[in-house]
């Protein structure tokens, strides 16, 4: 198990998997985000820490921690809006303008391999190797403007919930999928939530 293994699935992973062809965008909502990179789809890189050599006993933790391009899940919050705004918040956004711009986004999880190793006569081993999220803050800043001026304004925050792919044992392919999956479905929710946030907001505005 390595960085570039890690890096190779998650490409092959959007290659098999390509991200959800943009929405039509509500004519009245930006969405924009200064994350934006041209760039590769991951970048990977590994550090091995709580180090334990003892006479019988050994213990290690290796995490590789990879940084995801944000286009994909900036693509899957802005659909998420633009067909949550399609239902709801046009009716109360009227002539007004809504921008959003994405200041962070989860875009990092960690493979974490828990080393053990036991000295009996002979060497006895065991992993625990685990994937999840380690950056979980949705912070969209967002702004109200009528006939060009600035009537509302603020930032909203969501926190992903803590989820874990156990992995036996080791990395596959298929194990990088089912975290995926998991994390798209969370970008989603936390979207919604934002919209109804976003919702709210434009009703005090509109009394």
């Amino acid at each position: 198990m390595n960085s570039k293994r890690i890096d190779k699935f998650v490409t092959k992973h959007y290659e098999t998997t390509p991200p959800p062809k943009k929405v039509k965008p509500v004519e009245n909502i930006i969405i924009s985000s200064p994350l934006s990179i041209a760039g590769p789809q991951s970048v990977t890189t590994g550090k091995t820490y709580n180090w334990l050599p003892l006479i019988v006993y050994i213990e290690f933790h290796y995490a590789m921690t990879c940084t995801l391009n944000p286009e994909h899940a900036i693509t899957v919050y802005s659909n998420s809006i633009h067909k949550y705004a399609a239902k709801k918040l046009s009716k109360n956004l009227g002539n007004k303008q809504l921008k959003l711009s994405i200041e962070k986004i989860p875009q990092q999880f960690q493979v974490l391999d828990e080393g053990h190793m036991i000295f009996i006569g002979l060497a006895v081993a065991w992993d625990k190797i685990t994937i999840g999220s380690i950056d979980k803050t949705l912070e969209v800043r967002y702004q109200l403007l009528e006939n060009g001026v600035e009537i509302s304004s603020g930032t909203l925050s969501e926190s992903m919930p803590d989820y874990m792919v156990r992995v036996k044992p080791t990395v596959k392919q298929q194990d990088i999928a089912e975290y995926f999956s998991n994390y798209e479905k969370n970008i989603t929710i936390l979207s919604q939530r934002m919209a109804d946030q976003l919702e709210r907001e434009l009703q005090l505005v509109n009394q």
